[in-house]
């Protein structure tokens, strides 16, 4: 951003645009969180299981609708399951997953008894995917070193020769 006088209005100005393309969505807006919302099921190779995958475009639609409300998923044309069996069964899975966050919370917040136990867990959890990234990109950055053309490498592996 500009230092001066101009960097507020710069400021105002991104401001208005993200309001102006949340709360009005276009057809850009709709064929990006379509497109969003049909990503990341699965990072293995699947058969493709047509009813499946639309079942899942459909719950994460629900659960947008649930977060944002029905007037902006009704502007970005986001659907309801169809078949109302689905649909119902949708809305208790996106209801148990919604309670189960709230008491998980709820268990975190300072004055409970379960919050040392909770900090302890993600602790771990951290340290231990702190420690598999940092190895992992020592075990990248000594193939580079040693000629390894075909290793994925640190963009700055270079500097260290």
């Amino acid at each position: 951003l500009n230092e001066g006088a101009d960097s507020l209005e710069h400021s105002k100005a991104c401001f208005e645009s993200i309001l102006i393309h949340v709360f009005k969505p276009d057809a850009s807006s709709i064929e990006i969180s379509h497109h969003l919302l049909r990503q990341g099921r699965s990072r293995d190779a699947q058969p493709k299981n047509a009813v499946s995958e639309e079942n899942w475009f459909y719950f994460r639609s629900l659960q947008c609708r649930r977060f944002v409300g029905n007037s902006l998923a009704d502007a970005l044309d986001l659907p309801l399951n169809p078949n109302v069996w689905y649909r119902s069964r949708s809305w208790l899975y996106s209801t148990l997953l919604l309670l189960a966050m709230s008491v998980y919370t709820v268990a975190a917040l300072p004055l409970s008894p379960l919050r040392t136990w909770i900090v302890s867990f993600h602790r771990k959890r951290l340290v231990a995917m702190s420690n598999g990234l940092v190895q992992g990109h020592e075990k990248r950055v000594e193939q580079h070193l040693a000629g390894d053309v075909k290793a994925e490498t640190c963009r700055f592996a270079m500097l260290t020769k």
